[in-house]
């Protein structure tokens, strides 16, 4: 009897350890491939809070849209259509919105850029890394209240007259072991303005639009993918971009203009497949969550992007 009874003991110790190491496997399990989205420049009814976003379950990149910024030394502004900005409604009152979501270990970054020409002032790039830093990335009360985002994306640089892989390496020496700040980037995928801060090696994460771009996106018309992967395949190959997350950022609807848009099937069953097989691969980036909303483009992939872990 007693051997039976340490037998069935030393049978429960075991299937209590493996049950526990199943179990921490599966907490600790990141997926691969993330969906990635863009929120912020249409209303709440439209898009929902940014709260709202991150409790979808869809996302795990949230880029708050936008920061504007100038080369003239100007003191950056920041945009969020109806959301926030007037002196009844300061977006300090996301504050409590983006802890909720980093709570839920959604990353939000600010996606900086629309960079407005004026007459360029010297050293003007360290201005914006230290506005940046200070006002968003810091814990230091800021626009967005005491909240320290985990990074930034650029995005929509329209002209050449700022040095953003200055102020990429700039932000890169706020991070420090302790605490890692994020940074990520959004060229067109035939775009060639943001090619120094791409060779600086220090993007976390790149968002290619393959979109409003007919050189390089998916032919809706006629169902030919062949210059989206080849343009896929470039971006892949850049050594600059080895150590970097790269997403295939799309159209969430067909409605959005200059084309792009692939129907989720085709996406799913021809598309990722290829995707998938680049060792820095990262997801698939949706403009945006107001058209995603309307769509619910990331319910019928979301579980076709994120299905392995690292």
């Amino acid at each position: 009897m007693a051997t039976k009874t340490k037998a069935l003991l030393i049978l429960l110790f075991s299937l209590s350890t493996l049950s526990s190491f199943i179990n921490s496997s599966l907490a600790d399990c990141v997926p691969r491939e993330v969906i990635s989205v863009y929120w912020g420049q249409s209303s709440e009814a439209e898009e929902s809070t940014l709260e709202e976003t991150c409790k979808s379950g869809n996302y795990k990149i949230v880029m708050i849209q936008y920061l504007t910024v100038y080369d003239d030394g100007r003191t950056p502004t920041l945009n969020l259509a109806d959301h926030c900005g007037s002196v009844d409604k300061p977006c300090t009152i996301l504050e409590s919105q983006i802890k909720t979501c980093q709570s839920l270990n959604i990353k939000v970054f600010l996606s900086t850029g629309r960079d407005v020409a004026g007459n360029p002032a010297s050293g003007v790039e360290y201005k914006i890394a230290e506005f940046v830093y200070e006002n968003i990335l810091s814990g230091k009360p800021g626009p967005l209240g005491e909240v320290a985002l985990d990074g930034v994306n650029i995005f929509e640089v329209e002209t050449p007259n700022l040095h953003w892989d200055v102020i990429i390496r700039a932000l890169h020496a706020y991070s420090t072991p302790k605490r890692k700040i994020y940074l990520s980037a959004a060229p067109k995928c035939n775009d060639g303005f943001l090619e120094d801060a791409i060779n600086t090696s220090l993007l976390d994460y790149i968002f290619i639009e393959f979109y409003d771009n007919p050189q390089c996106q998916y032919d809706g018309n006629t169902g030919n993918g062949t210059l989206l992967l080849n343009s896929w395949k470039e971006w892949i190959s850049k050594p600059a971009l080895s150590n970097t997350l790269v997403f295939m950022g799309l159209p969430a609807s067909d409605k959005v203009i200059g084309g792009g848009f692939i129907e989720a099937d085709g996406l799913i069953w021809d598309t990722l497949p290829t995707l998938k097989q680049a060792s820095n691969y990262g997801g698939i980036m949706l403009y945006d969550r107001a058209t995603d909303m309307n769509t619910q483009y990331s319910d019928a992939i979301k579980d076709y992007v994120t299905e392995s872990c690292r």
